[in-house]
């Protein structure tokens, strides 16, 4: 491992490594000023980890309560674990899945409260779901 790889945290390049390189990482942070605040929370996504345990692909759409227009869409494929990012905040989400045409469908409507800062897990199964290979 090489002392002055900059892409490692907390080793510095070779060129800031001298009394010249000193003085420039000092005037930096003083013009950048050192700020340990968090970020406001409001600022933080929750997390949503849907893993979907089924051999169908699955549609989940979120909006506000209020609205009808999705602010958010994505597609989950069978087996897979998916990460869905949002605001914290009430949520209407549609879900269905997609299946071949005469399997019948597979669709709901929920509604959630999820709170920045938190991960959440969603487990997408049917009564037919078994366990992959």
């Amino acid at each position: 491992m090489s002392l002055t790889n900059p892409s490692l945290p907390g080793v510095l390049p070779r060129h800031a490594t001298g009394a010249r390189g000193l003085r420039g990482l000092l005037l930096g942070l003083a013009l950048a000023g050192c700020s340990s605040a968090p970020l406001p929370r409001a600022s933080i996504p929750a997390h949503l980890l849907v893993n979907n345990l089924t051999d169908y692909s699955w549609h989940l759409g979120f909006s506000v309560p209020q609205g009808h227009t999705e602010i958010a869409a994505v597609l989950v494929r069978p087996r897979s674990l998916q990460t869905v990012d949002l605001a914290g905040g009430d949520y209407s989400i549609s879900q269905s899945a997609e299946m071949a045409e005469g399997e019948g469908k597979l669709s709901r409507q929920t509604q959630a409260r999820l709170e920045s800062g938190k991960t959440y897990h969603w487990r997408l199964v049917t009564l037919l779901s078994k366990p992959s290979p």
